[in-house]
């Protein structure tokens, strides 16, 4: 095969092919030309790929425009993003207004849904299906409801359950982190503008049937839940009834005897370890990621996916 071909088939199968063993046993003279290159030591195999089959011999490609050092490769079909870091992509002010601007020629404000088309076709749609401008005012939607929450939860209406009040009091904890009276949500909101960055569809705080416990991401396009387990109260690692080292830790908390190890004691050994078996049984692709560093973080998603 010619390389422009190879380099057709592997955006086409890139999962697949876009590992090195893969792609010694299906192409092993384009991998001896491969190892002809010189590469930094700490590129992946996909950036070699990637860089290779675009023929870029100097390295130009994936470098950050806003410091120059290199950026993270998505995929070897999407390529590189546009930055290296959060900052970087926060102080794109040209990047930025360009969105901003394309919103505001087409619609006349920052975002499509804050135009009065988008409102007005959505309580268009709503109203000659239902007759009512939100289908939240529908008897159907409100039996439905009802119904949906006194079988899951065996109460009428979920803001009764414990775990909405769970939901609020995160909330609440969310805003006090957004306000800086903590930064452990730093991290969160680092990877979501990465993630819409690089035009990685998301949804935060999703849950379904199968996960009902608002995952901080939820990548659509991969079905993959993802868990930010930053902070101290995650243990660092996921919970080990069998380690000792984790027994003890496990006891020194107990021996503080306040409500904030109390509540820690109650993450890491409790929700954190139902989360994790939730996502086992049902056999979901679910990433749990114990730390706050950005580039690890990337680093991991970009494993996934």
């Amino acid at each position: 095969m010619e390389k422009k071909d190879v380099l057709i088939f592997l955006i086409e199968h890139s999962k697949q092919y876009c590992r090195e063993k893969t792609f010694l046993k299906k192409f092993p003279e384009y991998y001896n030309k491969l190892s002809q290159w010189t590469f930094p030591i700490d590129f992946t195999f996909q950036q070699k790929l990637y860089h290779y089959f675009h023929n870029d011999i100097n390295l130009d490609l994936g470098v950050c425009s806003i410091c120059g050092k290199r950026c993270h490769l998505i995929s070897f079909t999407k390529g590189y993003s546009k930055h290296c870091s959060y900052n970087c992509s926060a102080n794109d002010i040209n990047l930025k207004e360009q969105k901003r601007n394309t919103c505001k020629q087409k619609y006349g404000v920052d975002y499509y849904v804050q135009c009065d088309e988008f409102k007005m076709k959505t309580k268009e749609s709503i109203f000659d299906k239902y007759g009512v401008l939100f289908y939240s005012q529908t008897e159907d939607c409100q039996h439905k409801s009802k119904m949906t929450c006194l079988a899951k939860y065996g109460v009428e209406n979920y803001s009764q359950t414990d775990e909405c009040k769970q939901i609020v009091k995160e909330k609440m904890l969310n805003t006090k982190r957004k306000n800086k009276s903590f930064t452990t949500s730093k991290i969160e909101e680092q990877i979501s503008v990465w993630l819409s960055n690089n035009s990685i569809n998301y949804i935060r705080q999703y849950k379904s049937d199968l996960y009902p416990f608002a995952c901080d991401f939820y990548l659509t396009d991969y079905d993959l839940y993802i868990e930010i387990q930053g902070t101290w109260t995650h243990g660092g690692h996921p919970f080990d009834e069998n380690s000792k080292d984790d027994r003890d830790k496990l006891e020194l908390w107990k021996s503080k005897n306040t409500n904030y190890y109390k509540n820690a004691i109650d993450v890491w050994t409790i929700r954190d370890v139902k989360k994790r078996n939730t996502a086992k049984e049902h056999n979901l692709l679910f990433l749990e990621i114990f730390s706050t560093n950005f580039d690890y973080c990337t680093n991991q998603i970009l494993e996934y996916i």
